[in-house]
């Protein structure tokens, strides 16, 4: 199985991250849409205790997608429901000093978000034609 509805995660335990985090607004923002109350069993603001939990078998976490590989008794699923957009930004102090790596780092996200924002574009409008 590689993908999920939210209705079938409706009775299960669990484990998300803490109100402090932007991402948990994020996700109960999703659960609300769909009607969901969870039996939430865990919050944390790090990513690998919530993984860790549910590797332990505490429960399933709605998470962004992991950018490193996570343990080998989890599966990563993708949800099946049409979920909100979520913006993310990249901010920075416009006159002060930036050292090099930095700098290319921001040159090379700014870069790439724009080809990334006209492919999304051109597939919305190949969509919408086709």
């Amino acid at each position: 199985k590689d993908s999920v509805d939210l209705a079938e995660i409706r009775d299960e335990k669990l484990i998300t991250y803490s109100g402090e985090c932007q991402m948990r607004v994020y996700i109960d923002s999703i659960l609300k849409k769909f009607h969901i109350s969870p039996s939430i069993i865990l919050e944390t603001v790090y990513d690998n205790i919530i993984i860790g939990s549910v590797a332990a078998n505490f429960g399933v976490a709605i998470i962004p997608e992991p950018l490193a590989p996570v343990h080998n008794n989890v599966k990563v699923l993708t949800i099946t429901n049409d979920i909100p957009h979520r913006e993310m930004c990249m901010i920075w102090v416009k006159d002060r000093y930036m050292p090099p790596a930095v700098k290319n780092f921001k040159n090379y996200v700014t870069d790439n978000g724009m080809i990334l924002n006209e492919f999304i574009e051109s597939a919305a409008i190949e969509q919408t034609i086709g």
